[in-house]
Order: structure tokens, then C-alpha cells, then sequence
């Protein structure tokens, strides 16, 4: 079927899909694979900024019509190139009724010698035997796509910074696979700061993802931001006060091996900001961090010693053939214990 495409944007998200494992492909292969089954009035990566678009790993597909939906979601398999497709209708993602494993996946590159490309796979394979791997080939740059089986591989190769040596000692790079939600989540109201907490503490290997997962799971979310003046702060918005109460009686949660405060937003910057958008100005950005630390320095000394941070991000480690052998020991070892760690039930269920 032809196909009308506004690559830029989404006309009627209930009549999109979510469409995972496209990177080793480019979109003209996609949108005409999915013409078989109707009209595609757009093919996107929403609103991902053009810097980051190749470390997506998704693509929106719309369809013109819900019968054409229909049609498309009734196949239990869709493959391309022996690729099997993750597809999920994207209302669904958005609504947090389905779950991706988007935080499963890192991009390792880029690529300038195919020899390298087996290098880097076996590397990972020491580390988990169940990898899936694929050649990411957008914007002429190479790079491989590592699918793990269990997030806490990521968590620690990460921070761990572990990456392969390979034959010509170029340095490469981890680019953690874009979130489809994490550019549509981020624009906090100005009207609703009473459907808002700021939370405090964050350190370099907490970002807006994590935050997203770990609220996203207990609450309703609208949007999370961090604050650029300060990235410790963060602000969450909820769809109602009682998602805010929820947390506020906390006080603290602990995640990814920190503790962070959590602090109503104060009322009063009404009176003191013109509000006529829809994004924070640096003006409400610096009130807010202002109340919010007038608030965490009434708290008391032993509020303030259960606040722990992280020292500075490491520089990033290039593994001789000696110190790979104990890094993988070290990353497999700290993997097995994070995989048994107890959830904290001072969290919101």
C-alpha cells in the first residue's frame, strides 16, 4: 500500500506501535515492511534530538486507520532479515502497561576495524553467555548493539566502565540504548507544583531514566526532569496529590546504592514567577532549588548523615589483556549479589 509519511511527528499516538530491534536496518526497510499491512502516515523517532538518534533502537510506526492496526498487531511474529521485531502498541508503553527492556541494551563503538566486531562480542559472552548482539549501521558509523539478559550486567559494566581492548588499541565508547520515553517525559508544569517532589541526591549513574523506572512502577507519572543548574535535584511530577502524599511520607528512598530525600515543592513561587510557558525558566529553576534547600537544611543531623553520595565519576578504563581476565571475575561476582539484592520495603509498592 502507498504510504503518506510525516517522519517528523505523530498525528494520533492510538494508532501507533512501538517497534524494537530496527537498528541493523534503515527505515526504508522498515515502513516497507509494514506497508503490507496498510498506510503508514508516519515512521519516527519522535522527539529524540538528532545527536542521539543513533543509539535508538526503536522506531514509531502509525498507521492510518485502527483496522490497519489491527491487522498489523494480529501477526504473532514479525521478522526482518531474521530479525524478530519487539512490537507493543505504544499507548500501552506510554500508559506504563507494557514493559520494555530498553535498559538491557548498550551500543559499543564505533566500529572502524570488522575485526574488532567478534573481539568485542566474545568479550561480552564471558561476562553473559546469552547476549544477543547486532551491527548497528546509522549515519555511516558502526557500531554493535549488546542485548543482555539481566539489566544488573549493564548496571555494572557502566559503572565499572569495562570495555574490551581491541586489536588497533582504539578507545571505544558505551552509549546505553535510548528510552522511547525519555523525551516525552520532561517538560514539568508550572501550574502543578502541587503534584510535584523534589528529590535530592542524585549522583552520575542516576539519570532520568532510572528515575522514571523506579516511580514509574509505583506511581502515575507525568514527567521527570533533572534540573541543569544543579544535577542533584530532580523534580517529579504525578498525576495527582495523592502520588505525592505517597512519597512525601517516606522522606527518603534509596536507589542504585544512594540514599535521596524527597521534598514537597513550595507553594509559593506563584507570587514570584511569570508563568507564561511551558518549560522552567532558570529563574524558577534556581527558586525551586533555593525553597527545596531551605527545606533539607531544617531536617535534622541524622537525616542529613543517611544521605550518601558518590565520588566523582571515574575515568574511563581501557582494559590491558591481564586486567580483563579480573574484570570480568570482578563484573560476573558483584552481577550474581546485585541479582539477590533485597528490595527495600520502605518503598512505595
Amino acid at each position: 500500500m502507498n504510504s503518506i509519511l510525516n517522519k517528523s511527528s505523530i498525528e494520533n499516538i492510538s494508532l501507533c506501535v512501538y517497534i524494537g530491534n530496527t537498528c541493523s536496518f534503515d527505515d526504508d526497510i522498515l515502513i516497507n515492511y509494514c506497508s503490507q499491512y496498510g498506510r503508514i502516515i508516519s515512521c519516527t523517532i519522535d522527539k529524540c534530538p538528532n545527536e542521539k538518534r543513533i543509539f535508538c533502537d526503536f522506531r514509531i510506526i502509525e498507521f492510518s486507520n485502527k483496522e490497519e492496526l489491527e491487522k498489523f498487531l494480529h501477526i504473532s511474529l514479525h521478522k526482518i532479515d531474521l530479525i524478530e521485531l519487539d512490537i507493543k502498541l505504544y499507548k500501552n508503553l506510554l500508559d506504563n502497561i507494557d514493559i520494555l527492556n530498553i535498559d538491557r541494551k548498550i551500543f559499543i563503538g564505533p566500529i572502524f576495524n570488522l575485526n574488532d566486531i567478534n573481539i568485542i562480542i566474545e568479550f561480552y559472552k564471558l561476562i553473559d553467555q546469552k547476549i544477543k548482539s547486532y551491527i548497528s549501521k546509522q549515519n555511516k558509523q558502526i557500531y554493535i548493539l549488546i542485548d543482555f539478559s539481566n539489566r544488573e550486567f549493564i548496571r555494572t559494566i557502566i559503572k565499572q566502565k569495562t570495555i574490551p581492548k581491541i586489536i588497533d588499541n582504539q578507545i571505544l565508547n558505551i552509549h546505553t540504548a535510548i528510552n522511547p520515553k525519555e523525551y516525552l517525559k520532561n517538560n514539568i508544569s508550572l501550574e502543578n507544583n502541587h503534584h510535584q517532589i523534589m528529590i535530592y541526591g542524585l549522583n552520575d549513574y542516576i539519570n532520568e531514566n532510572i528515575l522514571m523506572d523506579y516511580f514509574d512502577k509505583r506511581a502515575t507519572v507525568v514527567a521527570c526532569k533533572i534540573i541543569p543548574n544543579d544535577p542533584k535535584c530532580a523534580i517529579i511530577e504525578f498525576e495527582n496529590e495523592k502520588f505525592v502524599q505517597k512519597f512525601l511520607d517516606l522522606h527518603f528512598i534509596y536507589l542504585n546504592g544512594t540514599t535521596l530525600s524527597l521534598n514537597k515543592v513550595s507553594n509559593h513561587f506563584k507570587s514570584s514567577i511569570n508563568i507564561n510557558q511551558q518549560e522552567y525558566t532558570n529563574d524558577y529553576i534556581d527558586y525551586l532549588l533555593e525553597t527545596t534547600q531551605l527545606n533539607l537544611n531544617n531536617s535534622s543531623s541524622t537525616t542529613e548523615q543517611n544521605q550518601t553520595f558518590l565520588s566523582q565519576i571515574s575515568t574511563v578504563q581501557q582494559f590491558n589483556c591481564d586486567q580483563q581476565e579480573k574484570s570480568i571475575s570482578n563484573i560476573i561476582s558483584q552481577s550474581s549479589s546485585l541479582l539477590t539484592e533485597s528490595i527495600d520495603d520502605s518503598s512505595p509498592e
